[in-house]
């Protein structure tokens, strides 16, 4: 897969904090929450996974809006009027009966739910989940990043910071903050990162000035970048040349310049070798040859809690972990922003419908606000997540592709631009006009 350089694992995991600007709520286990159903150890595969959504497979989107951008769902969305739409009950009912099947499931193999499911949906295919260790954090970190979420929703001076094991969590969050979706944090989220020297801070704002699609925010990065060692964000910059989405690369384009790093010139002609980083390539997959294409797709924030993170289970999650409210479509989100819970119970009367931030399974490279078009209770703009998905082509796919990248690159078309500003002259070395 195609993608920017990520900041620390502990950075990645604190992906989904910057959705709730509020106050953690800390509570008591409440004892009239429900427990989750019991799966009986017979019952089929088929009927332990979610209703998949309804087949559209449509060609690499290769526009410029976001909005357009394909979009992958956890499962299909009940499709009826408003005098038929699911009520709070049927949704409690409903997500208790999937979150008792991941468990169910994951006690017989690690992570069994979300291989059984990618294994039942050509979808889901190629997306970048992370298994194993990789998509865990230890009991200790999770601790951190509790106490530190907790700290920095308080407002606390974004310009202190703790000891470095606390520091690390703070530019995360701040980082996420800074590509994510929520508005008014990120010019605090600027400051803190701003007013750190570490290496990840540095990052973390070169992947403001990439991925953000917020031109303001980019330029105030860029002139954050000024001030640091340049080295420290090289390979965000670079890598941003040849991420499958046009507008990353004209920015990390435009930040080179910006930032009169001349050093990469020669990164840059490097990419106009390069073919289009969206079309058709070659590629082995569960053992067999195929043609392959890396395209950006995006993902509802709210609607798709347990594609990306495991359930929490009741007794055997560790105190120490960050849980989060699996919120439901029928009901209004919080007026206060708020879905995490320093217990491990969700609201009285309700069944135990919380996942584990300790547990991703996806991680996003960018964020934005968007129009959703589910009718729900919910805001009609709401955050998506976006990430780069290899996605396997028929032979007709691939052909059709060929056909419609035939022309300029605007990958080539940016790195050429950036390197006649620095050099003054065009990548063959004649001068620019």
């Amino acid at each position: 897969m195609i993608t920017a350089p990520r900041l620390s694992t502990l950075m990645m995991l604190l992906a989904v904090l910057v959705s709730c600007p509020a106050d953690l709520l800390s509570g008591e286990p409440d004892p009239r929450v429900s427990p989750l159903p019991t799966i009986d150890p017979k019952t089929p595969l088929a009927k332990l996974l979610p209703v998949a959504p309804k087949a559209n497979k449509t060609p690499v989107y290769l526009g410029d809006d976001l909005t357009l951008v394909p979009e992958v769902t956890f499962e299909a969305f009940p499709t009826a009027s408003a005098k038929e739409a699911l009520t709070t009950p049927q949704w409690v009912e409903r997500k208790a009966q999937t979150a008792a099947a991941v468990l169910h499931l994951n006690a017989k193999d690690d992570d069994g739910f979300l291989k059984a499911l990618i294994r039942s949906r050509t979808d889901l295919a190629g997306m970048p989940f992370l298994m194993g260790k990789e998509c865990r954090t230890d009991e200790d970190r999770s601790k951190t990043i509790k106490h530190t979420s907790r700290e920095i929703r308080k407002r606390a001076d974004p310009t202190v910071y703790m000891s470095l094991r606390y520091q690390r969590a703070h530019i995360a969050v701040m980082s996420q903050n800074l590509i994510g979706h929520d508005a008014d944090g990120q010019p605090r989220a600027l400051r803190a990162l701003s007013s750190t020297r570490q290496a990840d801070a540095t990052r973390a704002l070169a992947r403001a000035a990439v991925f953000s699609p917020d031109e303001a925010l980019r330029k105030k990065a860029i002139a954050a970048l000024a001030k640091r060692p340049a080295e420290e964000a090289t390979e965000v910059l670079v890598s941003g040349l040849s991420y499958p989405w046009p507008a990353v690369a004209r920015n990390a384009a435009r930040a080179i310049v910006a930032l009169e790093r001349k050093d990469l010139i020669p990164r840059m002609k490097a990419v106009l070798d390069e073919a289009d980083p969206r079309g058709p390539r070659a590629a082995v997959v569960d053992g067999r040859k195929v043609t392959v294409a890396h395209e950006v797709v995006r993902i509802n924030h709210l609607r798709n809690c347990m594609l990306c993170h495991a359930p929490a289970e009741d007794g055997k999650t560790p105190e120490g972990t960050l849980v989060a409210e699996v919120p439901l479509p029928s009901e209004p989100l919080p007026e206060n922003g708020n879905y995490f819970d320093e217990s491990q119970k969700g609201p009285a009367g309700r069944a135990n419908l919380l996942v584990r931030i300790d547990v991703t399974y996806l991680r996003q490279d960018f964020s934005a606000m968007g129009k959703a078009t589910e009718a729900t209770r919910w805001p009609a703009q709401q955050r998506f997540d976006y990430v780069v998905r290899k996605r396997v082509l028929t032979p007709t796919e691939a052909s059709d592709l060929r056909k419609r990248l035939n022309g300029e690159s605007p990958f080539h078309r940016a790195a050429a631009q950036a390197i006649r500003e620095l050099s003054g002259s065009d990548p063959q070395g004649k001068p620019s006009s």
